[in-house]
């Protein structure tokens, strides 16, 4: 029981990246505060003399600030824990708790500094647990569903690109790639057909090749960007991570769980990792180069 409680919790899941996505969820989160305190107006803040209105407005304002502050102060702070690759469920309910602990507090100076004297009934332990009450089920129930429904669609779409796969085409002959790194007498010249990924690591990038059948890995000291550039009119090698380029030719298969898709490539045991920004990219050249 306790296995399986930890298998489920270390599941891969989709971390918010997108600015634009953290802004909406923050201000939904905010707004939805907002409504429930005006709607129901629990915890007395209906009492005498108080703006139901106002009040309410400003414990959501508190919520959208606090969860602004959290999506772009921590990461920064500590961007070890949020690495994309390595979000679990587990981290995610972490950060969802520590969400909720932190809006509590910023609730409850709120309520010190802004409403009268005598409406304080509540101290900060008793703001931590009507917060937590108020929204760790729904933060749980919310988190198990987009890690169902995010690994149903990639799991989908993995399935589909597979088809794609099993009947690709073969590669056109093309001129040869020649990459020349920044060190002496350090330059790769290629066949686009016998590129097979390119992986990152600061200003070096290590190439893993055919050369006469064989797989072979040779780093230069050449920025991926600059890779990225050289190879950008094959329509058949692309970029699909941060920190990888890959031939779709050499593409076993696909798998895929509720944070990304991951590429399985034939001649070797590495398993590169789709991230989101390039997933339309990625699959639709999947399909259409397949």
């Amino acid at each position: 029981m306790l296995k399986s409680l930890i298998d489920y919790l270390s599941k891969p899941f989709p971390m918010i990246e997108m600015p634009e996505i953290r802004w909406k969820m923050s201000i939904y989160f905010g707004f939805f505060v907002f409504l429930f305190l005006y709607i129901f107006r629990p915890f007395g803040i209906d009492g005498e003399g108080l703006d139901v209105f106002a009040v309410s407005a400003g414990y959501g304002l508190v919520t959208l600030v606090i969860m602004l502050i959290n999506h772009y102060f921590f990461p920064i702070l500590i961007p070890n824990y949020f690495n994309p690759d390595k979000w679990t469920i587990f981290r995610a309910l972490i950060i969802n708790f520590w969400f909720l602990f932190s809006i509590s507090v910023g609730n409850y100076f709120y309520d010190f500094l802004l409403i009268p004297d005598q409406s304080h009934s509540y101290n900060l332990l008793d703001y931590f647990g009507i917060t937590v009450a108020v929204g760790i089920f729904p933060s749980i129930i919310l988190t198990l569903y987009m890690e169902r429904k995010y690994a149903k669609e990639h799991n989908d779409m993995a399935t589909d690109l597979n088809l794609v796969i099993e009947h690709r085409k073969t590669y056109k002959k093309t001129k040869d790639l020649l990459f020349e790194g920044s060190g002496m007498d350090e330059s790769l010249k290629l066949k686009p057909k016998d590129l097979i990924s390119v992986k990152s690591d600061g200003n070096y990038c290590d190439f893993v090749f055919l050369e006469n059948q064989n797989t072979v890995t040779k780093t230069i000291r050449i920025p991926i960007k600059k890779v990225e550039e050289i190879t950008q009119n094959e329509g058949k090698i692309m970029r699909v991570h941060r920190s990888y380029i890959i031939n779709i030719d050499h593409i076993s298969h696909i798998s895929g769980n509720a944070r990304n898709l991951t590429i399985h490539l034939t001649n070797n045991d590495i398993e590169i990792p789709v991230s989101r920004s390039y997933e339309r990219e990625v699959t639709n050249a999947i399909r259409h180069n397949g």
